[in-house]
């Protein structure tokens, strides 16, 4: 039988492939925790643009900076201010630099934890798919298939595909062989997502998990370099 181009493309094996793509998903910086003192300097800059008595201001205050549906309109006022006022931009700035600074509610923890936990299912998989048939490939596909969901992919981070496609090259080549009718209906998907997405980053992530793929679960160096080093050049 001949090989097809993608194979001649590399000799790497899928346990060569599962470390390469370690590079792929990267450790999130750690940030500082927003404390008392954080929270009181934050208090002070509203007061000092005038808007600490502002409704929304004050809900926000009140619950601990951790409303995300307030932040919006928060970060909102905190443009038109900017804006409107020109004594205000540098006061604006600081109070912005020091909300970006902090993690200041459980959001970035729970992201932290959603990562791990797609990591994990993709080691379980790995490690006990030929010997255990049950939820565990159940569970990892609908995980899957949740990232392609058209409204998770407008607000998707790139860690999170990242992760999807370090899973898929950990897990991919064992899925087509235990799983051949599911992966199917995954990678249906993964082309329904691919014409869906808006963003052009986004769907440059799909289009190298549609091709991996089609080139066995080995990606040729030529698309590695491609794929990764013109994204993160450009970022």
């Amino acid at each position: 039988m001949k090989e097809s181009k993608c194979e001649r493309a590399t000799t790497s094996t899928p346990g060569a492939s599962m470390k390469r793509s370690g590079s792929f998903v990267k450790d999130l910086p750690k940030k500082k925790t927003f404390g008392s003192k954080e929270a009181q300097e934050a208090k002070l800059l509203f007061d000092a643009l005038g808007v600490a008595n502002d409704d929304t201001i004050k809900e926000w205050l009140s619950g601990a900076f951790e409303s995300i549906e307030l932040a919006t309109p928060v970060g909102q006022l905190l443009v038109q201010i900017a804006i409107e006022h020109s004594k205000s931009p540098k006061t604006v700035g600081k109070l912005v630099a020091l909300l970006i600074d902090f993690q200041f509610n459980e959001v970035y923890s729970i992201f932290r934890y959603w990562l791990s936990f797609i990591n994990c299912l993709t080691e379980l998989y790995s490690n006990l798919g030929f010997t255990y048939d049950g939820e565990l490939v159940q569970i990892l596909l609908q995980v899957y298939n949740y990232l392609l969901e058209p409204s998770i992919l407008e607000d998707i981070k790139i860690e999170e595909l990242e992760c999807l496609i370090s899973s898929l090259l950990s897990v991919g080549y064992n899925l087509e062989r235990q799983y051949p009718d599911k992966l199917s209906e995954f990678l249906a998907g993964l082309r329904d997502s691919f014409i869906q997405a808006h963003e052009p980053w986004v769907r440059k992530m799909l289009l190298l998990m549609i091709e991996l793929c089609a080139c066995s679960w080995k990606l040729p160096s030529e698309a590695n370099d491609y794929y990764f080093q013109a994204h993160y050049s450009s970022s």
